[in-house]
C-alpha cells in the first residue's frame, strides 16, 4: 500500500481566492535562526535532507516528545525519512511499531479500509475511540464516507477537528477524500500556518504539478517556502523552488539556501 495516497489527501485544487492573492505580498527572505529546542534543531537538520533527523522527528510526533502528537506530521516525517534514505520501507516501519501504538492501530485500520475489510477497520476505530483517541473519531468519519454518508462523516470530522485533530481539519477541506474533488481551498489556506501538508498541496496546485490549468508561481513559491520552514520539502519541490529563484522569481535566497536546495533536489551544476 502506498502511504502517500493518504498523506497527500488532496490533489485537485481549483480557483484562486482573493485571500490567497494577498499572501503574495508576504514573500520574503529566508532567515537563519538559532534552534530554540531539540525539535527545532532536528527540523533544521531535516531541511538539509538528513533522513535520520526525519526519523527522529517522526518519533517526536508519535510520542509527543517536545511537541504535540500529530499523525499528519508523523506520517510526513516517515515519508521523508524514506525519501532521504533513513528507512527502506514505510510499511516495514509501521510493522515494527508496538501493536498497541495509537498510530499503528490507525495505520492498520486504513489498510483494512483500503482492503474493504470494513468490520475489522470499524473494530480498530472503536478501540481508538475507547482509548480517547481523536484518530478513532477520524476513522469513523472515513468509514462513513466509504459507506456513502458524507453528512455523518462531516459530523465525525468536525468533532475531531474541534479537539485539535489536524487530519480531521484537512479532511473537512475535501468532501471526497479519495478523489480530492470540490476542495475548500480558502479553508486550506487558513490551515497553512500550522499544517505543512496544506502548504504542500497548495504549492503543488499553484506550480502546476497536479496538471492544473490555473497556475500562480508566486503563490506556489509562497507555499513551498512555508512548507520548507517545517521540513516538508521533497526533491522535486526543492528543485522547483530553486529554478524559480534562478529564473528571476521574487524570493531572495542566500548562498546557503541555494546550496541546501541544490542538495535536496540533487541538482548539480555543469561547472561542479
Amino acid at each position: 500500500m502506498n502511504m502517500k495516497k493518504y498523506f497527500y489527501l488532496m490533489v485537485v485544487l481549483v480557483m484562486v481566492s482573493c485571500a490567497d492573492q494577498q499572501l503574495v505580498d508576504e514573500l520574503g527572505v529566508y532567515t537563519d535562526r538559532a534552534p530554540a529546542s531539540e525539535v527545532d534543531a532536528l527540523i533544521e537538520k531535516a531541511r538539509w535532507g538528513d533522513g535520520e533527523a526525519y526519523l527522529k522527528l517522526a518519533d517526536c510526533y508519535r510520542c509527543g516528545n517536545g511537541i504535540k502528537k500529530d499523525f499528519v506530521k508523523f506520517i510526513g516525517m516517515i515519508s521523508f525519512a524514506h525519501d532521504y534514505g533513513a528507512i527502506s520501507s514505510v510499511n516495514d516501519y509501521f510493522g515494527k511499531l508496538p501493536e498497541d501504538s495509537e498510530f499503528r492501530l490507525f495505520f492498520d485500520a486504513i489498510c483494512k479500509i483500503d482492503e474493504k475489510q470494513v468490520d475489522e477497520a470499524r473494530g480498530l476505530a472503536d478501540r481508538l475511540v475507547a482509548e480517547a483517541s481523536t484518530d478513532g473519531v477520524v476513522l469513523k468519519g472515513i468509514l462513513s464516507l466509504e459507506h456513502g454518508d458524507s453528512l455523518e462523516a462531516d459530523r465525525y470530522f468536525v468533532s475531531a477537528s474541534e479537539q485539535g485533530n489536524e487530519l480531521a481539519e484537512l479532511l473537512l477541506c475535501v468532501p471526497d477524500w479519495r478523489d480530492g474533488t470540490n476542495p475548500n481551498k480558502k479553508k486550506l489556506s487558513s490551515l497553512a500556518d500550522k499544517n505543512p501538508v496544506a502548504c504542500y498541496i497548495l504549492a503543488n496546485h499553484y506550480s502546476g504539478q497536479n496538471g492544473d490549468t490555473i497556475r500562480d508561481d508566486r503563490l506556489a513559491a509562497y507555499y513551498y517556502m512555508k512548507a520548507d520552514k517545517m521540513a516538508f520539502l521533497d526533491q522535486r519541490a526543492a528543485g522547483w523552488l530553486l529554478n524559480y529563484h534562478r529564473n528571476g522569481g521574487d524570493i531572495v535566497l542566500t548562498e546557503k539556501d541555494v546550496l541546501r536546495l541544490k542538495k535536496l533536489s540533487g541538482i548539480v551544476d555543469d561547472e561542479e
